[in-house]
């Protein structure tokens, strides 16, 4: 990893905190003349953009020709990658529930012969901002993941905005020029309410990040997939219980009671309606159906959301084909890329 050319070790976060506030600021245009960046820039910025694809905290898009953003981004880290030659671009939103290792499905769909150019923004509250302390532990912890992450990888990290009360919280890129806008004009999401706050159906307090779109291959959103923790605890949520796993989780974190147990309690209200529905048309897929079936369908991963159709299908087959047990297990985001069907959908190997 390199800062404008320079190395540098993540293993001294103080250094490269210095080092990335003296990176350009991404969302100045650098070509700007010289004696008239004020006003070029502050021109730029109030130019109409039009709407862009909305990338959710925990989320990963992909593009190369659209306009992509998100919002929000305050303690969190908005990862902008981009292969110069291609234009293929990636918007990362890396929040506290983020694994810092699932980034590599990022770097698993970029080429990776030649180096990639890298803008990072947030982490907004640094020792010297304002703001409460967990606010500055969570910029801090959020910032060091991602360079820690990039530690090592053939990318050149071109322009910074950190550690700044003052910085946009909501963005739009283009991917055709690499240019940051200031904006909160994003498209609409249907499935926004399956991206919030998914580790409420899990013990676990952190997530593999979700590729949301990949506008190189397809111009469908991507599903999201219910592993088999998440999708016990909704069919539990149906009898009015919880997983002995999650209950010692709201336990561990004094949340019995708390704002922890009310997201637990409106994130699977919000998921439900959407899994009986992927359940249902899995069965409707299957030639007989019977209480078995439903019981069995019931207890294995399953997507949900926008094309959990297509990606069920193999899920049906499954079934079909009479391999019960405990085999299978679909992967989230497969490297490399999936094929995609002529719908727009993915395809997946178990």
């Amino acid at each position: 990893m390199a800062l404008s050319g320079h190395d540098i070790n993540p293993a001294h976060p103080e250094a490269s905190v210095v080092a990335l506030k003296a990176l350009p600021d991404p969302f100045l245009d650098k070509h700007r003349q010289e004696g008239m960046g004020t006003s070029v820039a502050f021109n730029a910025q109030n130019l109409p953009t039009p709407p862009a694809h909305r990338v959710e905290q925990g989320g990963i898009g992909f593009s190369s020709n659209v306009l992509i953003g998100t919002e929000h981004v305050a303690n969190c880290v908005a990862l902008v990658v981009r292969d110069p030659q291609t234009h293929k671009t990636a918007l990362a939103h890396f929040d506290d529930t983020s694994t810092p290792e699932s980034l590599a499905r990022i770097f698993g769909r970029m080429p990776p012969e030649r180096p990639l150019d890298i803008l990072l923004i947030g982490a907004k509250y640094g020792p010297d901002v304002q703001g409460h302390d967990y606010e500055r532990d969570s910029s801090e912890r959020n910032l060091q993941n991602v360079l820690g992450f990039l530690a090592g990888k053939n990318v050149n990290i071109v322009g910074a905005r950190i550690h700044d009360p003052q910085q946009p919280g909501s963005f739009v890129i283009d991917p055709k020029n690499f240019k940051l806008r200031e904006s909160d004009n994003l498209l609409p999401n249907a499935d926004q309410p399956f991206a919030f706050a998914r580790k409420f159906l899990s013990h676990e307090q952190t997530q593999p990040m979700a590729v949301e779109f990949d506008f190189t291959k397809s111009l469908g959103r991507q599903p999201y997939l219910l592993n088999r923790e998440q999708v016990l605890n909704l069919n539990m949520r149906v009898r009015g219980q919880e997983s002995e796993a999650v209950a010692v989780w709201h336990r561990e974190k004094g949340a019995r009671g708390g704002f922890e147990n009310f997201m637990a309690e409106q994130s699977r209200d919000i998921y439900l309606p959407a899994y009986d529905r992927a359940v249902e048309h899995v069965l409707n897929g299957l030639d007989g159906r019977s209480r078995y079936m439903e019981q069995m369908v019931r207890s294995l991963p399953i997507f949900i959301g926008q094309n959990a159709e297509s990606a069920n299908k193999p899920l049906v087959d499954y079934i079909q084909n009479g391999a019960f047990g405990n085999s299978y297990a679909p992967q989230e985001d497969p490297l490399p890329a999936p094929a995609l069907s002529r719908a727009g959908g993915r395809s997946f190997d178990y």
